[in-house]
This record gives structure tokens, sequence and C-alpha cells, in this order.
């Protein structure tokens, strides 16, 4: 159950690569039969979540 977390020095928004190396391990992690569970990225005072903004 792999949950990968970064962090961001100015916001908490994906990037395009996060969007594609998330895309890959839930892909990845189907082919095997692990669910990825979420996503997070941190900055100083705010977080994004994949899963809260239903991109999982």
């Amino acid at each position: 159950m792999p949950l990968p977390t970064e962090i961001h020095e100015k916001c908490s928004e994906p990037s395009e690569t996060d969007l594609e190396v998330t895309a890959q391990l839930k892909s990845a992690g189907s082919v095997v039969g692990i669910e990825l569970l979420d996503h997070i990225i941190f900055n100083r005072s705010d977080y994004y979540s994949f899963l809260e903004a239903g991109r999982l």
C-alpha cells in the first residue's frame, strides 16, 4: 500500500510530472494487485491530496 509524499517549496498544487508519476504508480500497482491509497504534496502551510481531489 504505497503512499507517495513530497514537499513543494512554493505551492501544493501538483505539477505535470506529479500527475504523470501518480498515473504510472496507479497503473503499475494495479498490474500486481497493489492499490495506490493517495499521493500527498506538502508545503509549509498547505497540502494537496490526490484522493481528496478525486484524482485517483
